[in-house]
């Protein structure tokens, strides 16, 4: 599900609809820790973004 999330945010950028997309700076914190590491799992985002497991 997160993938997923990252990869539609992915293609927005690439097609430059990212001016509509409101993203937090947890999301693109997120987004950036997924895209460097694709097999992060929830318990590492939690402690790589500083967030509560329901934020993720």
């Amino acid at each position: 599900m997160i993938f997923d999330a990252v990869t539609e945010a992915k293609l927005l950028k690439n097609e430059g609809g990212t001016e509509s997309l409101k993203l937090s700076d947890v999301d693109k914190l997120i987004i950036n820790l997924i895209s460097n590491d694709p097999h992060i799992t929830n318990a590492q985002l939690v402690v790589a973004s500083e967030t509560s497991l329901s934020t993720i």
